[in-house]
């Protein structure tokens, strides 16, 4: 495992752009094109409250083209047409800040949670209506969610590897088992046991 962990760590000068540009492309995806329906049928009913909370979770963590924001933006108004092809937009190796993530994770989660229970839940009266969003709008939102949910892990890649990587608590967990008054198996039959006394006790004669 140590031996692995330090492999893929002397990988992470080639891992660390791919994975940003990933996570940028994905995140982008959703933003400049996944939301735009959902906005254009938003603006064009009148749906002010679930307008503004896409625009906002849009706003949190769009990379417009050249960094500039588009002159017009028709899904606004409700006239953005769904034959139109998708908004192009830059890959850069530049994924959100963790803050930006969060907030964008949270507002996706607030907003399936109220459509789901505007079609029947216990606070139906209280969110949205059944029509605010689709099921099919819900489905990518909620799949966004659960993918994106791996993205702070893949972006902090060194701090993944030495926490998967640290087998400390394997040897802390079987000392406490063998100093607990419930019976198990003894410490010194546990293989965390065993390695570490064949590396501090073993003979260090060469082979």
């Amino acid at each position: 495992i140590k031996g692995l962990s330090a492999y893929l760590k002397s990988l992470q000068g080639a891992f660390a752009p791919v994975i940003a540009r990933y996570v940028h492309t994905e995140t982008q995806e959703l933003v400049q094109n996944g939301l735009t329906p959902m906005i254009k049928h938003a603006a064009k009913h009148k749906k002010k409250e679930v307008l503004g909370m896409l625009v906002h979770l849009r706003e949190c963590v769009v990379d417009w083209k050249g960094g500039v924001v588009p002159a017009e933006c028709p899904e606004l108004a409700g006239k953005r047409n769904d034959g139109d092809p998708p908004r192009e937009f830059g890959q850069r190796a530049l994924a959100p800040r963790p803050a930006q993530f969060e907030c964008m994770r949270f507002l996706i989660s607030h907003m399936c949670d109220l459509a789901e229970d505007g079609r029947g839940g216990m606070l139906s009266r209280l969110t949205m209506a059944k029509d605010d969003l689709s099921r099919e709008n819900v489905k990518s939102l909620r799949t966004f969610y659960n993918t994106s949910r791996s993205f702070p892990y893949l972006l902090d890649y060194s701090g993944s590897l030495r926490s998967l990587s640290d087998l400390s608590n394997l040897y802390l967990r079987e000392f406490h088992f063998s100093i607990s008054p419930t019976p198990k198996l003894p410490i010194s039959s546990s293989l965390p046991f065993i390695l570490l006394s064949h590396i501090l006790l073993g003979s260090r004669e060469p082979p």
